[in-house]
This record gives structure tokens, C-alpha cells and sequence, in this order.
């Protein structure tokens, strides 16, 4: 209302504002000063009514503005909230679906795991125990997927606690610290000793019958020094990666280090062990033998027989050879001595082979082992037939005759 009468005043103002004019210019006159700032002031008023009229209308305009940004905010924000609602819905059915399928895989990879399991119980004909479970297990997930490790099928997603992490790493440094370096030394020394006969070894030209003996015990015992040294590493090397293979969760603290090797690793354990010490004990004894057929029972020698000399190198091997099976039996806390760690060894050889753990090769390598210790108790005890000569009558020149 107030900006329709500011545009258009009425009549009646009209004509006071005429009159008073009137008035105005008949008592001071025409030019006078009172008038004329009558007429600006009205004037001024007209002005002031219109550029209010326009900043309303402005100010209408700007209103009306603000009205249609704010409508179309709240559109825009109910789009993006639908758009991020349909985004939701999506990343849920997809989700769904990815749990779904995958539902699915372990469900097929369960019955295919389940199926191994049971073909692996009926090649070995007795049950199965948890690591040869998890081998299978590990070996079809990993057939199923590619190699590729499947999300939510680890045996044990925990982590290692601390302590048992610990005695674990004590194991490992048992295998490999303490018997693996001293093996090559030793098997590399017999290598070295079979291929380079000992001094006066291969050069006496009429050996006696023990001087052949102690050279046949020699050999024989230089290559089961090299055989059971080997061995001994394999088997190191063997206990080192079933080690890492017991690195999981599921295994529990044993009292000590010992305890865990004995628990898990018996046999492998019982193989290491004996193989180093029999490889010792066989290249002590090979270099015994040596000792006594140079010193004791050479004919080819230009310096004479030490009898003395070698009883006394011979009893001191045997000293030693005694007090080293001796600290081995004080060492041992599982056995009581080092005669019935080895009745235990040939024991658990035995039980795998009635149980058809060994397999063909298994089977064979026993078999070969008969073969060539009945071979070297024969080359040892008896000698092979001299091929006999026939020499030549000597040809006569005929000038001679």
C-alpha cells in the first residue's frame, strides 16, 4: 500500500500542495527564494519516493532470487541424496552377491577338500594327522584358486605368539648351527680322502693280508663318512623347512626348545643326530685303519715298523672315540644312551614301514642299504681271486741260436 501511494499521490495532496504554492508566490512574490526551495524540496521528495519504489522493487526481485537458488538447492541435495541412496543399494547388492559367490566357492571347496581327505586316508589306510590334513588342505585350495590365497580360508588367521615364536627360532638354530656346517667340513674331508689315497696306501707292492684288510676297512669307512655326513645335512635342511612349516598359531609352548623337536620332529631328529655321529664315528675309525696299515703293516716303507708308535696313535683314537660316545651320552636327556637312540631310530624306520609310509623309493633305499652292507662285509672278510698270469716264454733271436 505504502509504495502505490508513493507512485501515485492522491488529488487531495495535489491541490493542498497547489494552494500552498499559490500562497507562497503571492505574499513574497514570484522569484522569491521560498518558492523555488518549495519546488526542490518537492522535487527531492519525488526523487526520494522513487529510488525507495526501487530499491522495494529491488529488493522484491532479490527475494524472489534467493527463493528459486534455495528451491533449487533442495533439489539438487535431494538428487545427490537419492544418487548416494542408489549408490548404497548398489554396493549392497554387490556385496551380497560377492559374499554369494564366494559362499559358494567354499562350500565347493569344502566338499573337494573333504574328498581328498578321504582319498588320502584310503592310500595310507589310517587316519590322517593335522599337519598331513592341512598339506592336503592347502594343496587343493591352492589347485581351486591358482595359487592365489583365498579371502577368509587361513588355517590360522591369528599371529604367532611371542614366546612360542621364540622357541621356534631356538629349533631352527638347532638344526642348523649346530650339526650342518660341522657335516660338510667332514663330508668334504672324506671326498677329499677317497680320491687321494692316504700316503703309502697305494704304493706298497706286496701287501699283507691285514694291510689289505685295514685298506678295504678304509675305503669303506671314508664313503660312509661322506654318505652319512650328506645325509645329515639333508636332513637338516628337511627339519629346517617342516620347522617353518609348524610357524603357526595353532601350535602350543612346549617346556623347552627339545620338547618341540621331539614332539614334532622326532624321527627327523633321530636321523640328523645318528647320521652326524656315525659319519664322526666312521671317519675316526677310517682314520684308524690308515694309521696302522702305514705305521703298523707296511712292507714298502723304507723307515721300519713303529709298533709302539702306532699302538700308542691307535689307543688314543680309541680314547677319544670312547669319551666323544660318552659326552654324547651325557648330553642326551631324551635317551639314556646313544645305543638306545639308535634302537628308537630303527624302530620308528620300522613302524613306517609296516604303516607303508615309506613308499617306493622309501622301500628301495632300505633295500639298497642291506644290499651294500652284506656287499662290504664280503669285500671286508673275503678276497677276490687272483687272476692267474701266464708268462711268456722269452723269443730267441736266431742269430743267437
Amino acid at each position: 500500500m505504502q509504495t502505490a501511494v508513493a507512485r501515485r499521490p492522491s488529488k487531495q495532496l495535489q491541490r493542498v500542495l497547489c494552494l500552498a504554492l499559490a500562497a507562497n508566490v503571492w505574499i513574497e512574490g514570484p522569484g522569491s527564494c521560498s518558492a523555488v526551495a518549495f519546488l526542490a524540496r518537492g522535487r527531492s521528495l519525488k526523487e526520494r519516493e522513487g529510488a525507495i519504489a526501487e530499491q522495494a522493487k529491488e529488493d522484491e526481485c532479490r527475494k524472489q532470487r534467493e527463493q528459486e537458488e534455495e528451491e533449487r538447492q533442495k533439489q539438487r541435495e535431494q538428487e545427490e541424496r537419492e544418487a548416494k541412496r542408489v549408490e548404497r543399494e548398489q554396493e549392497k547388492k554387490t556385496q551380497r552377491e560377492k559374499e554369494e559367490q564366494e559362499r559358494e566357492a567354499r562350500e565347493r571347496l569344502r566338499v573337494l577338500e573333504e574328498e581328498a581327505l578321504a582319498k588320502k586316508r584310503h592310500e595310507l589306510k589310517r587316519p590322517l594327522n593335522r599337519f598331513e590334513m592341512r598339506r592336503e588342505r592347502r594343496r587343493v585350495r591352492s589347485a581351486f584358486s591358482g595359487g592365489v590365497e583365498l579371502p577368509g580360508m587361513q588355517d590360522f588367521p591369528e599371529q604367532l605368539r611371542p614366546e612360542v615364536k621364540a622357541q621356534l627360532d631356538d629349533a631352527v638354530r638347532f638344526f642348523s648351527e649346530t650339526m650342518r656346517v660341522p657335516a660338510v667340513l667332514l663330508a668334504s674331508s672324506a671326498l677329499g680322502s677317497l680320491f687321494i689315497p692316504g700316503w703309502a696306501m697305494d704304493k706298497e707292492e706286496n701287501p699283507s693280508r691285514m694291510f689289505r684288510t685295514l685298506r678295504r676297512f678304509y675305503f669303506l669307512l671314508t664313503v660312509a663318512t661322506f654318505c652319512l655326513e650328506l645325509t645329515a645335512v639333508l636332513v637338516t635342511s628337511n627339519a629346517h623347512a617342516q620347522l617353518l612349516e609348524l610357524g603357526r598359531a595353532g601350535l602350543t609352548l612346549e617346556p623347552t626348545s627339545l620338547d618341540l623337536i621331539m614332539t614334532y620332529l622326532e624321527f627327523d631328529y633321530l636321523c640328523c643326530s645318528m647320521s652326524f655321529m656315525g659319519g664322526v664315528i666312521a671317519f675316526m675309525l677310517a682314520t684308524l685303519c690308515r694309521m696302522l696299515a702305514v705305521f703298523r703293516y707296511s712292507r714298502t716303507l723304507r723307515v721300519p715298523q713303529e709298533q709302539r708308535l702306532s699302538a700308542a696313535m691307535a689307543s688314543m683314537l680309541v680314547a677319544t672315540l670312547l669319551w666323544w660316545v660318552h659326552l654324547i651320552n651325557v648330553r642326551l636327556t631324551e635317551f639314556d644312551n646313544l645305543g638306545e637312540m639308535a634302537l628308537r631310530l630303527m624302530r620308528l624306520l620300522l613302524a613306517r614301514l609296516l604303516l607303508s609310509q615309506l613308499g617306493p623309493v622309501g622301500i628301495s633305499a632300505v633295500a639298497s642299504f642291506a644290499v651294500s652292507t652284506c656287499l662290504a662285509v664280503r669285500a671286508v672278510f673275503v678276497e677276490d681271486p687272483i687272476p692267474a698270469t701266464t708268462e711268456s716264454e722269452p723269443v730267441v733271436p736266431k742269430h743267437v741260436a
